[in-house]
């Protein structure tokens, strides 16, 4: 048995969950500032406006996310979520055997360490 089939009949393989690509509750969505054109304002009054719209942005932002909720899923929630679904899926491959085993290999890294400084204080 190599070390590979050990490390998946871990109990760390064991709890990792396999999702599907796509996923309705994200914010991978257009940025938005990129939609809002500040080419005539000054540099300063241009970074100005952009703090100022974030919170708004934010908000709008949220929101929508919440209206796409997969529970609460509509023809119409349904129909604008198409086509971010349609660009994750173009964008987004599952991980491999080899990828998944590496991130658990981190993670049991990243834990044992944060152990070690809690026992420490």
């Amino acid at each position: 048995m190599n070390s590979a089939t050990s490390d998946h009949e871990s109990w760390l393989y064991a709890i990792t969950p396999r999702y599907p690509k796509a996923k309705r509750l994200t914010s991978t969505k257009l940025p938005s500032f990129e939609l809002i054109h500040f080419s005539d304002l000054s540099r300063t009054a241009a970074l100005g406006a952009r703090l100022l719209i974030t919170p708004l942005l934010a908000g709008i932002s949220l929101e929508i996310l919440f209206i796409g909720d997969p529970s609460k899923a509509n023809k119409f929630t349904s129909l604008v979520a198409a086509p971010g679904l349609l660009l994750q899926r173009l964008t987004t491959a599952s991980p491999s055997d080899e990828q998944i085993e590496v991130a658990l290999h981190a993670l049991k890294a990243a834990v044992a360490r944060d152990s070690e400084a809690m026992e420490a204080n």
